[in-house]
């Protein structure tokens, strides 16, 4: 009963625009509709499920930005309708990812946190000469550890509170050729075994940009979110294969059902 009160509080004057509309403007449609109620009742709900898709697009539009909703409207050829059920699909399929990339972030600050603990103490993150990349090339590892401190709202605090506000892209960084002689070669090739260098970072990359498009709320119904998986469980398989096994058991990626489009 609150559906058609709204309907009607709403959408009811551009109902009666369009029975007129098919009254005087087609005679067929005018001589079943003298005949029978039916056809009024058949344009009513025609009509509203047109006018509630074609409102909500316009409400979306206006509080998420019309830049957000471009790519699902192009992408749909400028169908609303159809913008907003890949919009919803959109949605589903980054939340499922978000689970996934989250185990991932957690687990590789911390294993990583680990052997660089191992090879230069609990406080390698205030050590620049390890963090300033070959041959004491400036890189902005530091840059992020400080912008990472400014973030931390309390007096004191430590290697674990630093540690949290690292954004993922600190680790990556730490896998590049210029972190190779004091990051990789002492450390993290230990975690990785016998991979590559190279192999490793290319990885990294691909889910750091994943996680970076959800994070942002961009679409990624156009990106190969089945890979981007895979490699979540390729590297924590490396990890750790009970960790592997846990995770691909409770945050596997249940692929939404496809876009109808």
């Amino acid at each position: 009963m609150t559906f058609f009160k709204y309907f009607f509080k709403t959408n009811f004057g551009r109902f009666l625009d369009l029975v007129a509309v098919c009254l005087y403007s087609d005679v067929n449609i005018k001589k079943y509709l003298s005949n029978s109620h039916i056809f009024i009742w058949l344009y009513f709900l025609v009509s509203l499920a047109s006018i509630k898709i074609i409102d909500m697009y316009e409400e979306l539009e206006k509080f998420l930005s019309k830049q957000k909703l471009e790519p699902y409207l192009k992408e749909t050829n400028g169908s609303k309708d159809k913008a907003l059920n890949l919009f919803k699909y959109n949605l589903e399929l980054s939340s499922q990812m978000y689970k996934a990339l989250q185990i991932f972030e957690l687990s590789t600050r911390n294993i990583f946190n680990i052997y660089l603990s191992r090879r230069y103490g609990t406080n390698w993150l205030n050590r620049e000469e390890i963090l300033n990349g070959n041959n004491g090339e400036y890189y902005d590892l530091i840059k992020n550890i400080n912008t990472a401190k400014e973030r931390i709202n309390k007096d004191s605090f430590d290697n674990n509170d630093i540690l949290s506000n690292l954004s993922i892209g600190f680790w990556v960084k730490l896998l590049f050729n210029i972190n190779e002689d004091k990051i990789w070669k002492p450390c993290l090739k230990k975690i990785f075994d016998n991979y590559k260098r190279l192999l490793i970072q290319d990885i990294f990359l691909d889910i750091r940009e994943m996680r970076n498009r959800v994070s942002h709320q961009e679409t990624i119904f156009n990106r190969d979110v089945e890979k981007t998986y895979e490699n979540i469980c390729f590297i924590l398989k490396i990890y750790s294969n009970d960790l592997y096994k846990w995770f691909d058991c409770e945050c596997k990626i249940k692929m939404p059902r496809e876009f109808n489009d």
